[in-house]
């Protein structure tokens, strides 16, 4: 199960079939071995897009229900057409139009990359042949910190869809046990109904903040999501949901009273979910100072409420310096002076003088000081 759309979401079990071009069986399996996949994912090395007989053979044999191709560009080594021309987009436009009739229904996913500047590379056929494109991209430290995600994190972007997904963002983010976590981006609190699609979702946020029923005059009478104008978009975006599986039809509520037929309820499909993505410049850190906790040795003279000097580290003032008679009571005398040394620095004058005799050098040191 993952978080879609606020909500904890089953995903039933199926094999899966990976379609590699880029990479050796061998470190495909051992990339596999680190999450713990021993069984359910079988591999094919060297595939190319061509085989579209063997493929359906291979789909009506096994019926998989999630195929990977990896990628676009690895397994497209017989094609006699270069990635700029439409003609390179014939073997996604086979597989996204016979799906389901050619071979039994499936998920695939073509993994295709980006050019060196982060936009999509080759024909736009290619974008056009398929249902959806997701770009995956690696976001600047600045905007992790932003939206509270951590390092190891890549944002998913539906860029094309051709059912009404566009705009729609999730997170990736690999755990320490190779694994992944899965969660919608973090959005504001304050949402602004700018589509269908934004208002579909806004009617399932609602129905999973109580996870009770709601029939459409109950979303008709809310404040924030309902009026009569909106009823007709209310009957779509629910009708919408259930057809994506993110809800279903239930019974009325047990205390309902109704003169009549009782109207269609629905209530949202999943459970709670366990935590997400937090950020602590959104609010007061639940943890106390960390002085309070746990004090280290030597971190009890730095109890000072009035910020000063602790008085083992108090300087004494210029003028008990002065006063002691045991200090700068000898001069600085050169005995043996070095060829080209002729000169002394007189200090208090700033100024180079000739040397002098020790009576007199102790008159001018003891005059300075």
């Amino acid at each position: 199960p993952f978080n879609v759309h606020g909500g904890m979401m089953d995903v039933p079990r199926a094999k899966c079939l990976w379609l590699n071009g880029d990479q050796s069986e061998r470190i495909t399996r051992r990339q596999f071995n680190l999450i713990g996949v021993e069984s359910g994912v079988d591999v094919i090395a060297e595939w190319d897009m061509q085989w579209y007989r063997r493929f359906c053979k291979i789909q009506k044999e096994h019926q998989y229900g999630l195929v990977v191709i990896d990628s676009l560009d690895g397994c497209n080594d017989s094609n006699p057409y270069e990635e700029n021309r439409r003609e390179y987009a014939l073997p996604l436009k086979r597989l996204a139009r016979r799906n389901g009739k050619d071979f039994p229904a499936c998920s695939i996913i073509v993994i295709h990359h980006n050019n060196r500047n982060g936009g999509f590379r080759g024909t736009s056929a290619i974008k056009a042949a398929v249902d959806e494109t997701w770009n995956m991209q690696k976001l600047d430290n600045k905007a992790l910190a932003e939206l509270g995600l951590t390092f190891n994190s890549r944002i998913v972007t539906i860029e094309k869809s051709r059912d009404d997904r566009e705009g729609q963002r999730m997170v990736f983010s690999l755990l320490p046990d190779y694994t992944y976590k899965i969660e919608p981006v973090p959005e504001p609190k304050e949402h602004h109904l700018n589509g269908p699609t934004e208002y579909m979702l806004s009617l399932l946020r609602e129905m999973r903040a109580d996870w009770t029923p709601w029939s459409i005059q109950g979303f008709v009478d809310h404040a924030g999501v309902g009026g009569e104008h909106r009823k007709r978009a209310i009957k779509y975006s629910l009708e919408k949901l259930e057809a994506q599986g993110l809800i279903e039809r239930c019974d009325a509520p047990v205390d309902l009273v109704l003169k009549g037929r009782a109207p269609n309820y629905w209530h949202a499909i999943g459970t709670h979910v366990p935590g997400g993505f937090t950020s602590r410049a959104r609010g007061v850190s639940v943890e106390g100072c960390v002085k309070s906790q746990t004090s280290s040795p030597g971190t009890d003279i730095n109890d000072n409420s009035n910020c000063q000097k602790p008085a083992i580290v108090k300087s004494p003032s210029a003028s008990d310096l002065l006063t002691k008679p045991n200090l700068l009571t000898k001069p600085i005398v050169v005995k043996n002076p070095s060829p080209g040394t002729d000169k002394a620095f007189d200090a208090p004058n700033h100024r180079h003088r000739g040397l002098v005799s020790e009576e007199d050098r102790v008159d001018s040191w003891d005059t300075w000081s």
